[in-house]
């Protein structure tokens, strides 16, 4: 399966989201969309594994940002980008390792209201492995966050 989406983003990334049973793992420069964070949250409410890597930047670590402490408290797993060593612009999710979801899309409000974006969603096994291998080095070379923190 290979689908291009170029409206209803955030509702086909919320069923995606919603029908996650093991883990989620997601890429993405920015994350400010609270439909999609509210998403998110519930996955952790039943136990899904969920791994994020965002830029460390006042986008997601301003005063106004989502909540990543209640994100963390309910047992998510963050890692930041310092943008001094690399801007990291990756966007894509992976779902239960067997769904993949990439393009222009970062999961923000511009995203959905301002911008013309698009994604592809695909179940093919070697892509979903590709990119699986590339979020494991990501993290891997990024510091754990034990505790959130806000930015000025």
């Amino acid at each position: 399966m290979i689908k291009a989406h170029f409206s209803q983003i955030r509702t086909t990334i919320t069923k995606y989201i919603e029908d996650s049973t093991t883990e989620i793992c997601i890429a993405v420069a920015w994350f400010t969309h609270r439909d999609l964070f509210q998403a998110i949250l519930g996955a952790l409410d039943r136990n899904v594994k969920v791994s994020v890597i965002l830029i460390d930047d006042i986008i997601n670590r301003g005063p106004n940002g989502l909540d990543f402490a209640t994100y963390m408290a309910k047992g998510g797993a963050i890692r930041f980008m310092n943008t001094r060593k690399l801007l990291m612009h990756n966007k894509f999710c992976l779902f239960d390792s067997k769904v993949l979801v990439t393009g222009s899309y970062n999961w923000t409000y511009s995203a959905e209201t301002r911008n013309a974006e698009n994604i592809i969603a695909t179940d093919e096994e070697n892509v979903c492995l590709a990119f699986r291998e590339q979020f494991g080095k990501l993290w891997g070379d990024l510091p754990a966050v034990e505790q959130f923190s806000r930015i000025d």
